[in-house]
């Protein structure tokens, strides 16, 4: 059977299973709070009370805490759709346009283990500007980014050149 992006294939799997666990993260604490919309700010849209049974908590320290874990669960799943698929996307050219296997797995490992870190690591963790999530920045920005889209760049050059000659 013939693929255009086998490495991608292989990875997507692992990248679509955390971000539904993401997913599930964050309707898990909606249903603890009631919040359907927002995270406990003022603009805040809550279901009725009762709305899903005893899954609802009704203490109020209890509430405070889950308002805090849906905040975090909330950004976790948002800072992984806002920087994913471009990473994606760029890693996919490369893979399509002939890039060393080990270059496509060893790119889609590094950026799956720091969006991972950001979260697990970071956002969750008791230092939430250091470690993991600074880790999972930069790597997802630096390496895996720019990398591949110099790595990008340099296999297309060759057409800019030419239309640049015209």
């Amino acid at each position: 059977m013939f693929t255009i992006t086998p490495a991608l294939l292989v990875w997507s799997p692992f990248f679509a299973g955390y971000y539904t666990y993401l997913n599930m993260q964050v309707a898990k604490y909606r249903v603890q709070t009631g919040y359907m919309i927002g995270d406990s700010s003022e603009h805040v849209v809550k279901a009725p009370s009762g709305a899903f049974g005893k899954k609802q908590l009704d203490d109020p320290e209890k509430i405070k805490a889950a308002e805090k874990h849906l905040h975090i669960a909330v950004r976790a799943q948002g800072n992984f759709a806002e920087n994913v698929p471009l990473s994606l996307i760029l890693i996919a050219l490369s893979e399509i346009n002939g890039a060393p296997t080990w270059v496509i797995h060893s790119g889609l490992a590094l950026l799956f283990t720091a969006r991972v870190a950001h979260v697990e690591l970071g956002l969750k963790g008791k230092h939430a500007f250091q470690g993991g999530r600074l880790f999972g920045f930069l790597t997802t920005l630096f390496p895996v980014n720019l990398g591949f889209s110099m790595y990008n760049f340099a296999l297309g050059a060759d057409s800019l050149r030419t239309f640049l000659s015209l």
